[in-house]
């Protein structure tokens, strides 16, 4: 009896320990700039996350995901009219990371469904250990923190870029501070500013003051904890403009845009927006359908050029004459020579100006019918933290091709999807333990 007792007792400690295992080997190999690492990724997907995937129910954002394959698909008809053989390289590219983005949410959401909100959220938090240990030994090899952006993607954790390690933990101090766990929310908020990224702090201190506002839906306890965090926020990013280097730096480039009227002032991302709406609405064609994927303003089109990234043979380099105008004469080896000039304010990545020109405003209503469309439809489940997250996110789809790197908005969804059934569960309970029901 004893040991039948034992046996149990340890089979519980396991349960409650559980972890989703598959959704964290997802998140460790997709988002890694390693082709064996994705490939790996996939193997599980197809393997340990197959009956994930036989299982799955779809939902708005799934959907999203299909519509984008769609009308990828639907680029091959560029290809037959200009008969571009390396385009087609392009098209499977880009066809191929809508697909993972499709199998990821699959894995996520089927994971949650199966386990539950408490394996999720303690699954959450153990890949945050892991992104906080990986950060602090590369923080430590750096020689410590840097706040200058020249030794940014040093500490870039398991992505491609500082950039996304830093989003990705400024999403997770709004997670933290959801659940109270101050000093998980520092630790978070620490790492944030040693990548260096002040493009990620200066949308994260915009969040932040929207997050007062959105306080008033919760309680005066929350908003006094709050306060404090607020103070000790604000410590932290006094430190971090001890940096003048950087403060200068944005200060400098906030200043063009009071020459606004004159575009050789301001700032390449500036540029390339007026560029791309210039582009999109000079042909009705343009504006409905778009130049195709992989042809005006993705990173994809960048891969493709030849000088993006070096291990893309440079014999299956292309460039459409519109991308060679547009945003790769805003952004190549010749005009990223000199300091300070590849920042992200310099930078002519984003993913609204890729939906827009390659997809045209069939894909832009695509994302707000469906991916927009199941947040907003999720609204009344959402906590104000949960709504900085959201805000946040759509901040950075203006400065970066994220749903093409595999890693912020994967990391977004597990979080807000997460989160919206916890808040739910929360309403439940709340209603459940009301008087009015257990005088019934």
């Amino acid at each position: 009896m004893g040991k039948v007792s034992l046996n149990k007792n340890l089979f519980l400690h396991i349960k409650r320990n559980h972890l989703d295992f598959i959704s964290l080997l997802v998140l460790i190999t997709l988002p890694n700039g390693s082709v064996p690492l994705k490939a790996l990724g996939l193997l599980i997907i197809f393997t340990l996350g197959l009956g994930r995937i036989l299982h799955f129910r779809m939902n708005k954002i799934a959907w999203y995901y299909v519509g984008m394959m769609v009308l990828t698909m639907g680029s091959f008809a560029y290809y037959l009219y200009h008969q571009i053989p390396y385009y087609l390289i392009g098209l499977a590219m880009v066809l191929f990371t809508w697909l993972l983005c499709l199998l990821a949410h699959v894995q996520i959401w089927g994971g949650l469904r199966r386990y539950g909100i408490e394996v999720a959220e303690r699954s959450l938090i153990w890949y945050f250990y892991l992104l906080l240990i990986i950060s602090t030994v590369q923080i430590i090899g750096n020689g410590g923190i840097q706040f200058t952006g020249a030794e940014g993607d040093n500490v870039k954790a398991i992505f491609t870029f500082s950039t996304d390690n830093s989003l990705v933990m400024g999403i997770y101090s709004f997670f933290f501070l959801r659940r109270q766990k101050y000093i998980h929310a520092f630790l978070a908020l620490f790492v944030m500013l040693s990548t260096g990224s002040m493009t990620s702090v200066l949308m994260w201190i915009i969040t932040f003051c929207a997050y007062f506002i959105l306080l008033h839906r919760g309680s005066g306890k929350i908003l006094s904890l709050t306060k404090r965090f607020l103070i000790l926020a604000s410590v932290i990013f006094l430190a971090a403009f001890l940096s003048w280097d950087n403060v200068l730096y944005t200060r400098n480039i906030l200043w063009k845009f009071r020459f606004f009227s004159n575009p050789e002032t301001l700032p390449r991302k500036a540029i390339a927006y007026l560029q791309g709406f210039s582009y999109s609405f000079e042909d009705p064609k343009t504006l409905f359908l778009g130049a195709g994927a992989a042809n005006y303003s993705s990173r994809a089109a960048f891969v493709m050029g030849g000088e993006y990234v070096g291990w893309y043979p440079q014999h299956l380099s292309y460039k459409s004459e519109d991308f060679s105008k547009g945003p790769f004469s805003l952004w190549n080896p010749r005009v990223v020579t000199f300091m300070y000039t590849d920042g992200t304010a310099n930078q002519p990545f984003s993913f609204y100006l890729q939906l827009l020109t390659e997809y045209g405003l069939i894909g832009v209503f695509l994302f707000l019918l469906l991916y927009i469309g199941f947040l907003y439809r999720k609204r009344h489940l959402l906590s104000p933290e949960s709504m900085c997250i959201i805000i946040l996110i759509l901040f950075s789809l203006s400065i970066e091709y994220w749903f093409e790197y595999l890693s912020l908005m994967v990391i977004f969804e597990w979080m807000i999807l997460t989160e919206i059934y916890t808040f739910q569960k929360e309403k439940l309970s709340r209603a459940d333990s009301s008087p009015m029901n257990r005088n019934s």
